[in-house]
């Protein structure tokens, strides 16, 4: 039960109250099962408050201060918390509709199981929150920020996502059917076999049109950014003129090869992408190579280890006949026979021997990079003088 005392002092007023409250040095404060409905509570210090079971419906707590505070099993209909501090707050197993929590700051706060249907948390900082459980059906959450959020079965049903953010957010067992999602930034996220996304794409859709829909979060983004009129083109124009496909073999001796390559690319201003030849050609990471290097400026291709020359090499090879593979290896290394048949006698005479990682880093702008370039621009030259020919000039 609430203290008396307490009670009487917050019903005076905010300005008595946070007096009151800076006297005590923010002391303990047990406002337990207590009927603040209606009160008009913003800026309030309730920092650390025991308010579980309290009844705050339509209660004004804009701005208020309730970091570290206990609401479980509170009341927070139409509750208006916007801009409210409450960090590492515990709200398990409120029960609430259309809650205002905009623009607040609840980083680390605690929802499990709480009933949030309708609750608005535009532009909300939930990072680290946990709603593990929680209902957020209808939810308003566009702008919100939940990187780092734990949300294991929660129900986002129909909620508005769209330009949220949730890098690292755990979403294992989560429920979000029919939740709008353009513009989301979904990184690194959880997921498992329960994790149902029937997910709406489309920014807005015209009256009796069906929406746009993605079954998972990743897809979602490329279907957005393609709804982006040139917005797809003007990535691959970018990364196609920075990538650099780099494949080689992952065993403990040549990886450190693999590594120091990609990283003096990457100082030379170049994207660089690593994929191993040992891994086993199962199709989707066989397709993902060679629809890489169609995308890169060149492919640089270490053959120290090579028993053949993979298909992903010979597919890249037969349907981008204009990107460059510059081939690697270590001296003394017996490459492959069927080297023949993948690469001209041109590129052949462009194979890099190297002594170890320092011989080739040395040797990386003069031998790879440099003949790279070069056969990019004879070919680039080219495109330009078909192009020209075409247009009749």
């Amino acid at each position: 039960m609430a203290n008396a005392e307490h009670v009487a002092i917050l019903r005076k007023g905010v300005t008595e109250w946070n007096r009151w409250r800076a006297a005590t040095n923010h002391g303990d404060v047990d406002l337990s099962g207590a009927d603040l409905a209606g009160f008009k509570l913003s800026e309030a210090s309730l920092l650390r408050a025991n308010l579980t079971g309290a009844i705050l419906t339509r209660t004004q707590l804009e701005h208020a201060h309730l970091k570290d505070a206990d609401l479980t099993r509170a009341v927070l209909d139409r509750t208006n918390l916007e801009h409210v501090n409450a960090r590492n707050a515990i709200f398990d197993e409120v029960a609430t509709t259309e809650a205002n929590f905009e623009v607040g700051t609840l980083r680390g706060a605690r929802f499990l199981n709480a009933r949030l249907s309708g609750a608005r948390f535009h532009r909300a900082y939930l990072r680290d929150a946990d709603l593990s459980g929680a209902t957020l059906t209808g939810a308003w959450l566009r702008f919100a920020r939940l990187d780092g959020a734990t949300c294991e079965k929660t129900d986002f049903t129909g909620a508005d996502m769209r330009y949220a953010s949730m890098v690292k957010t755990d979403l294992r067992g989560a429920n979000l059917t029919d939740v709008h999602v353009f513009g989301i930034s979904a990184w690194s996220i959880k997921t498992d076999a329960d994790t149902r996304q029937d997910l709406i794409v489309g920014i807005d859709q015209g009256k009796g049109e069906a929406p746009l829909r993605a079954h998972d979060l990743h897809t979602a983004q490329l279907l957005a950014l393609m709804l982006d009129g040139g917005g797809v083109r003007r990535v691959l124009d970018s990364v196609g003129s920075k990538l650099v496909l780099v494949l080689g073999s992952f065993s403990p001796e040549e990886k450190p090869v693999l590594d120091a390559v990609r990283s003096a690319l990457q100082s030379h201003g170049y994207v660089a992408v690593t994929f191993d030849f040992e891994r086993p050609s199962e199709r989707d990471y066989a397709e993902t190579v060679v629809i890489l290097a169609g995308m890169s400026r060149f492919v640089i291709a270490d053959f120290t280890n090579a028993k053949e020359v993979r298909s992903e090499v010979t597919q890249a090879r037969n349907q981008y006949k204009r990107v460059p593979i510059i081939p690697i290896a270590r001296e003394g290394a017996t490459l492959p026979i069927t080297m023949v048949n993948s690469f001209t006698e041109n590129e052949l005479k462009l194979i890099v021997r190297y002594k170890n990682v320092d011989d080739l880093l040395q040797k990386l702008q003069p031998s790879v990079i440099e003949p790279a370039e070069a056969v990019v621009s004879r070919i680039e030259e080219s495109i330009a003088r078909s192009e020209a020919l075409l247009r009749g000039s």
